[in-house]
């Protein structure tokens, strides 16, 4: 992306300078050597054009490849819905939060889903600070991994049937909310989906990641939630 602006900042840069010197050349007498490097310009300016050009049809080539891939294979997706408290008086669980989690097969086969769960977190900082902290980000991963346990059987996903589920956090709490909504606290969620790809009839097991952040307020519909900088995708 970076390359991409750099690109357009050169090839804009070149016409200018271009425009600059065609002004230049109509008032001096030394129009030769000015028109040499007006042509010196003009052909960084087209190479730049040339090479902007290469890579945008390779990133398209690229996304045509993604996709056609897709039409080939199951692709098991992670992604978080919203965000509730558990207002059963009933209910073991009455009074906690918890997000619910969505793992749909968007691919075009058949998907055997060996597990799909989240855990939830609170951070102490708010959601403009996190999104940039990539280290924070990978420890709540990483917590997750070495903590979580499926309890659903496997199960095989036909393409785009899911499963879903509730992913509990703290107990809710005014503070708590009042915190989340004034940005002064970040509600993080990751997650992971394993499952089975029969690629050329083998058995290939995949994994997708997930870890995104809530943007306040908390009890908004629908819920907003933003990506992470790490262990987002496949």
């Amino acid at each position: 992306m970076l390359w991409d602006i750099a690109i357009v900042f050169g090839i804009g840069l070149s016409q200018l300078f271009l425009t600059i010197y065609a002004v230049w050349v109509s008032v001096t007498e030394d129009k030769l050597k000015i028109a040499f490097i007006m042509a010196v310009v003009g052909a960084l300016g087209l190479a730049l054009t040339v090479y902007g050009a290469i890579r945008s049809v390779g990133a398209q080539q690229k996304l045509e490849a993604d996709i056609a891939e897709l039409k080939t294979r199951s692709f098991v997706d992670i992604g978080p819905t919203e965000f509730a408290v558990d207002a059963d008086t009933h209910s073991a669980t009455y009074g906690i939060t918890f997000v619910n989690v969505f793992c749909p097969n968007v691919g075009a086969k058949i998907a055997w889903l060996i597990s799909c769960g989240a855990m939830v977190f609170i951070d102490d900082s708010s959601p403009i600070d996190f999104k940039e902290d990539k280290t924070r980000q990978e420890q709540y991963f990483q917590a997750f991994i070495a903590e979580y346990k499926e309890q659903s059987p496997p199960q095989s996903l036909i393409p785009g049937r899911w499963r879903w589920g509730s992913s509990a956090g703290p107990a809710s709490t005014k503070p708590l909310i009042d915190a989340l909504n004034n940005n002064a606290k970040t509600l993080v969620v990751v997650g992971q989906v394993t499952y089975k790809d029969r690629d050329n009839e083998a058995d290939i097991t995949r994994k997708t990641d997930m870890c995104e952040f809530m943007q306040p307020p908390v009890m908004s519909r629908p819920t907003v939630w933003h990506a992470c900088r790490v262990h987002s995708g496949e």
